[in-house]
């Protein structure tokens, strides 16, 4: 369930940015740093619960009546780019609003 809701954030945030953009202006960093802050806290938690798992697949049915499913496989490296790449977005974010703050 964590790792779905990573996904789920990343996608409602995406959509919603220039909504908050235009809402907030130079302050929106902060609302959409949260994405990707968030995104490293449940990659975090779910790195930490691995070594008692090893690996783990998440699967959803995505069409069932065709018996096609929408998996994902969890292990350490997977989980350790997804940290890393979650780390520098974070830190894009933070980055790039503030460069954007300058701005009129």
């Amino acid at each position: 369930m964590h790792f779905t809701s990573s996904i789920l954030i990343t996608i409602a945030l995406a959509g919603l940015a220039p909504i908050i953009v235009r809402l907030l202006g130079s302050r929106a960093k902060w609302v959409l740093t949260t994405g990707p802050l968030a995104c490293l806290l449940i990659f975090g938690y779910e790195f930490s619960q691995l070594p008692r798992a090893g690996s783990k697949v998440i699967e959803y049915g995505w069409v069932p009546s065709l018996n096609v499913n929408l998996s994902f496989y969890l292990d350490g490296f997977g989980l350790l780019f997804a940290l890393l790449i979650s780390a520098v977005g974070t830190m894009v974010f933070l980055y790039a609003g503030g460069l954007a703050g300058g701005e009129s």
